[in-house]
Parts: C-alpha cells; sequence; structure tokens
C-alpha cells in the first residue's frame, strides 16, 4: 500500500491505518 509519502497516493499513514484496523486487517505492508 502506498500514503501521502508516495507521489502517487494522497491517504495518510494514520486513516490507511484506521482503515485497515476497521476492516479487520492484522497487517499491512507500505510500500512508499
Amino acid at each position: 500500500m502506498h500514503t501521502d509519502h508516495s507521489h502517487d497516493c494522497a491517504v495518510p499513514v494514520q486513516e490507511l491505518l484506521a482503515t485497515a484496523k476497521a476492516r479487520g486487517l492484522g497487517a499491512i505492508a507500505i510500500t512508499d
């Protein structure tokens, strides 16, 4: 997944983590 640290995504890290947690994911990979 990319975050707002990458040029091709505007989602902040905290929003990405909150969404992943809300969907029941136990882990994600950030590949900025």
